[in-house]
């Protein structure tokens, strides 16, 4: 008898994908999240009259014809408060309170009905599964759940803050929004989820490591890198007179930005240039006057590639990172990638092949990898040559048949212990 096997996820990540792939293999039973875009409901109709056209299009992008018959949505108004709050809420606190408001009661109700219906295995992700665990737990259901950690652990997030922390005291205040979300208060729901939780999907060692770490055991870990859309372009000769490094993402201190520019104007010459995309969070550009190191700020993601083009190495210095879809894109324009051990990426790097893996907190360690490229130019078209394989290997394609092969090995293991 085929086994029934749900998706839940309250908001979305990837897991369209995730659900996409069961379909695939013929094995989704229901799809369970709060915010679902259907055109015919009036609600979603009333919205478009109010919402401005970019919000208008991130609710339309919660939406997937593959999925549609297999939804089911609870607390729908709670997630579209959610959705808008994450947006203006400045300290994140109140949006993290929603948070964990929105995971436990809809968790609970979704937890109702896969007992109700009988199911087998439900596929939650991490800090969004509490409510439903717990229910799950409280009915004594025999309901086997899989955590899909997108990102590290949150105790590990913890302790790599603290210890960047400990080694620059002065940016403690910088903390303060990015780590709402794992305050002392709400570390307790997931411990809860991990402690719980009877399977585990991971995209990468770093994310492996950071549950291992916390008593999970190696052999209920299954290894899932997330696919990608974006495309290989061909590769195109570059004068390398001048090395343009290229960072995109968020600027601010979890991402290593503070490492990244302290290397960068300990360098002492002139042939180089750094370029920044990103909203300047924690406001570095107030504090850097090296002509060499542009803020390009914020921008839209079509203007993204036209800085890519004219680029040569993408660079990171993240404290954390479970997968940088920005490095993945950079690959894409054929730049190697500078990263640190703690991103998810650091699996495909390889040292004078496609890029460098550096140790995070240590401003010396990049520098050394920056001048070797400054130093031997002409090793960039080679790695840059290398640097492209990656995607062809991160395709939704693959995550398909990575999905499908873990669950059969899970459904397996649930057979043998039953």
């Amino acid at each position: 008898m085929d086994k029934k096997i749900v998706v839940f996820h309250p908001m979305q990540q990837h897991s369209f994908k995730t659900a996409e792939a069961l379909i695939e293999a013929k094995m989704l039973y229901k799809y369970y999240t709060s915010v679902y875009y259907n055109e015919n409901k009036l609600l979603y109709r009333l919205l478009e009259l109010v919402l401005g056209k970019g919000n208008i299009k991130r609710m339309k992008g919660h939406n997937n014809d593959k999925i549609t018959p297999f939804v089911k949505t609870y607390n729908t108004f709670t997630g579209l408060f959610f959705m808008l709050l994450s947006r203006i809420d400045k300290t994140n606190k109140l949006t993290t309170l929603l948070h964990f408001y929105l995971t436990k009661k809809m968790g609970k109700k979704v937890a109702k009905d896969l007992i109700k219906e009988n199911v087998d295995l439900v596929i939650g992700f991490d800090s969004w599964s509490y409510g439903l665990i717990k229910e799950l737990k409280k009915r004594k259901s025999n309901i086997k759940v899989v955590m899909d950690y997108t990102s590290l652990y949150a105790e590990e997030i913890v302790s790599i803050v603290n210890t960047d922390i400990s080694l620059n005291p002065n940016i403690r205040k910088s903390y303060n929004y990015s780590m709402a979300l794992y305050s002392s208060q709400y570390i307790k729901y997931y411990h809860y989820e991990l402690k719980n939780a009877d399977y585990y999907i991971s995209a990468s060692s770093v994310a492996d490591n950071s549950i291992l770490k916390y008593g999970v055991k190696k052999d209920k870990i299954y290894r899932c890198t997330y696919g990608t859309n974006f495309k290989k372009v061909n590769y195109v000769e570059k004068n390398h007179d001048q090395v343009t490094f290229i960072y995109i993402g968020r600027l601010t201190h979890a991402k290593g930005v503070h490492y990244l520019l302290n290397a960068f104007e300990n360098l002492h010459r002139d042939d180089f240039k750094l370029l920044l995309i990103g909203e300047d969070i924690d406001n570095f550009s107030s504090k850097v006057s090296n002509k060499n190191v542009v803020f390009v700020g914020l921008i839209h993601h079509d203007k993204i590639n036209e800085y890519l083009k004219i680029s040569d190495v993408a660079i990171s210095a993240s404290i954390y990172d479970g997968f940088s879809l920005a490095l993945l894109e950079s690959a894409a324009y054929n730049l190697p990638i500078i990263c640190t051990k703690n991103t998810g990426i650091s699996d495909f790097i390889q040292n004078y092949k496609n890029g460098f893996v550096v140790n995070p907190f240590q401003t010396d360690d990049l520098i050394k990898r920056i001048e070797y490229f400054l130093n031997n130019k002409e090793k960039i078209k080679t790695m840059s040559l290398e640097i492209g394989s990656i995607i062809k290997n991160l395709t939704w394609e693959q995550y398909n048949i990575q999905i499908n092969n873990i669950l059969n090995l899970i459904l397996k293991d649930m057979e043998e212990q039953s």
